[in-house]
């Protein structure tokens, strides 16, 4: 178990700490998490260098609205840096012992599980398979990050690992530890707060499991309360720019009758010289405020789901073209800083052979993936029906 684990936590902060420092670029999105902190690294490295390095500057302070279990991780690695750093600055390397040592413990707190029903070598033979998935360059380099989607990886780790110890031992702390990593799962992203529904859903179904009613269905209003909160909470314009993508780069593109389908979310033909375009281009629909206006309303997640309701076919499609395009694994950012020499969005090319067997699987295939994902699913429900006869 020790050797294993060893193993699993030296693949990970290899390529973490050891330059040259594995990481991830970013996006944009760090200033959700930073910007309240006056922190940032240089615009023009977005999405193609992942500095090592962030400055605090007045320029960089941002208030984005936006609430997320991301601040812990985040505020533990600058109060880290502020006791390390010698420059003043903050080394993205501080997130990411944070983020993977919370990985690490949730595989710690496993082990006594897995020895309900392994022996030693089985055991170490699931913890080196974990290494091999998980260690992948494709997870780790997310961890020496910012993102608010690090938060809800490790945090859904931790909260299945802490789950599994409460049914299996009957603790109460491990069920209040596990409802607290739902909850920070659930608040990490609103994107994944919808996930909150699932899991407060389980919470309730398996009370007896956790040998306390009450606590379960605490646990199940807590998350259902945090998921609500963080999709609610969200700036207004967020909605409006998911909404926007899905619509103008993903449903209208392939229309046969475009102006039908702006219809159906109450918009007016003349709003097709949009269709190609996202939130974030620089002829984007969102810049007119005319449009802004119109679409405030109307362009809702209800509309879109009347909508994908409505249009199953066109639905199943484009749910395997996005699926084709996460297929590829890598997210496409770079990986390395822009000091180390390597060419903008260079990806590493160590501790990749599972994100590359899944993208040679998967990539541009993507209804092979939707129904890969449904029958694996299928197979944990039978044997979970097994398990209780």
């Amino acid at each position: 178990d020790l050797l294993a684990l060893l193993a699993l936590a030296g693949v990970l902060f290899f390529q973490l700490l050891v330059p040259p420092v594995v990481a991830l670029s970013n996006n944009g999105d760090f200033g959700k998490v930073l910007g309240v902190f006056a922190l940032g690294s240089p615009v023009e490295d977005e999405y193609a260098y992942a500095p090592i390095h962030f400055r605090f500057a007045p320029t960089f302070y941002y208030r984005s609205g936006f609430i997320s279990s991301e601040f812990l991780p985040a505020s533990a690695a600058l109060a880290l840096s502020s006791f390390f750093s010698k420059s003043g600055m903050v080394d993205v390397r501080f997130a990411g012992v944070v983020h993977a040592s919370l990985f690490v413990l949730a595989i710690y707190l496993l082990v006594p599980v897995l020895a309900q029903y392994f022996g030693p070598r089985m055991r170490a033979a699931i913890i080196l398979a974990i290494t091999v998935v998980l260690g992948d360059v494709m997870y780790a380099s997310l961890l020496n990050s910012f993102y608010m989607d690090a938060a809800a990886y490790v945090f859904l780790v931790l909260a299945t690992t802490l789950f599994l110890r409460a049914v299996f031992f009957g603790s109460r702390l491990d069920a209040s530890l596990a409802i607290a990593g739902c909850a920070a799962f659930a608040g990490s992203k609103a994107q994944h707060a919808i996930m909150g529904v699932p899991l407060a859903v389980m919470l309730l179904s398996l009370r007896g499991a956790l040998r306390s009613y009450a606590l379960a269905c605490a646990g199940a209003a807590l998350v259902l309360a945090i998921s609500i909160f963080t999709i609610v909470s969200a700036p207004r314009d967020y909605v409006q720019s998911a909404v926007y993508d899905v619509l103008f780069t993903g449903i209208l593109p392939d229309s046969s009758a475009p102006s039908k389908d702006l219809a159906a979310f109450g918009l007016s033909s003349s709003y097709a010289a949009y269709v190609g375009t996202h939130a974030y281009s620089d002829n984007t629909g969102l810049k007119d405020p005319e449009f802004v206006a119109a679409f405030s309303s109307r362009g809702t997640y209800a509309a879109l789901l009347r909508f994908f309701i409505g249009n199953p076919a066109r639905t199943y499609r484009l749910l395997c073209r996005a699926l084709g395009q996460a297929g590829r694994q890598r997210a496409g950012l770079g990986n390395f800083d822009r000091g180390v020499g390597y060419p903008p969005f260079f990806e590493s090319q160590g501790f990749a052979n599972w994100s590359r067997l899944k993208r040679v699987l998967f990539a541009d295939r993507g209804s092979r993936y939707l129904w890969f994902t449904a029958g694996l699913l299928g197979l944990l429900v039978l044997q979970a029906i097994r398990s209780h006869e």
